[in-house]
């Protein structure tokens, strides 16, 4: 990023040049067709994105296996691969390009938009949604009311209510009414610190939000647009986390609170 190479680096074209002027053979591979360089957290949902848009170009029947089960009342719109033992229940609508794993369920009105895939022995409930181009992992679970879209990594949950959008790392676990805000009032992206190098992405997925593994929210946090937060980290309950978290931390909130007397003189009336 920018113009001179990080610290303890080598630049990539700087090497070959060298080379090339010593006399050394460089050979070069060219990309069949997209490629992505993932060195930043946004990349990742930018390569997921292609990635699930590739799957879905070459993506057009329908297969179910014969042990797995769809009620009567789910409605599949668009081609769908439904592994091994997986159970999808009356009232889930599946809007095509979807790729469900083995042991799933997907039951009480779920809905998922298209190109998503789902991992094994992972359950969706309560009529969460799944935005489009999002990847739910092995072991993970979904419930009432949420709504998610990225990357949800393996053994990760989002027990009930919340909206979020980003990358949840693995065995991490968003409180209820976790809200991640994504929509800037000056309509811009936000600007980025990645190893005290400040950026502000030109990317789709720039303010989405990044927890890594291991990581949990207390009910009503508010993850503001961009935040990154490490590893091993809390976000109490209330927060509303603007900066990045580093890893193994804790943030919560410091309440003053009132006290006085009250009964039901206060309305006039006596009880």
């Amino acid at each position: 990023v920018g113009i001179m190479p990080p610290l303890m680096d080598t630049e990539v074209a700087e090497v070959v040049g060298r080379r090339v002027r010593s006399g050394d053979r460089v050979e070069a591979v060219e990309v069949q067709g997209f490629f992505i360089d993932i060195d930043k957290p946004w990349h990742i949902l930018e390569a997921n994105t292609a990635w699930l848009a590739h799957m879905a170009s070459s993506h057009t029947q329908t297969v179910v296996d014969p042990s797995a089960t769809i009620e009567e009342g789910a409605v599949i719109e668009g081609p769908a691969i439904i592994g091994a033992g997986s159970f999808i229940g009356r009232d889930v609508k599946i809007k095509g390009h979807v790729w469900v794993g083995k042991n799933t369920r997907i039951v009480d009105g779920v809905i998922l938009d298209a190109n998503c895939v789902i991992g094994n022995e992972t359950l969706l409930r309560g009529y969460a949604h799944i935005g489009s181009f999002s990847t739910i992992g092995s072991r993970c679970e979904v419930g009432h009311a949420s709504e998610f879209q990225g990357i949800l990594m393996d053994g990760a949950y989002a027990f009930h209510y919340g909206e979020f959008w980003g990358i949840l790392g693995r065995s991490s676990d968003l409180g209820a009414a976790t809200v991640c805000g994504t929509l800037r009032f000056d309509d811009q992206n936000t600007m980025h610190r990645i190893k005290t190098r400040k950026e502000i992405p030109r990317s789709d997925h720039a303010n989405a939000a990044f927890l890594g593994d291991h990581v949990r929210t207390g009910v009503n946090a508010i993850l503001m647009p961009g935040v990154k937060v490490g590893p091993f980290s809390i976000v109490g309950p209330g927060v509303i986390l603007r900066e990045d978290l580093p890893s193994r931390s804790l943030v919560y909130v410091k309440q003053e609170q009132i006290r006085t007397s009250w009964g039901p003189e206060k309305y006039g009336w006596q009880g």
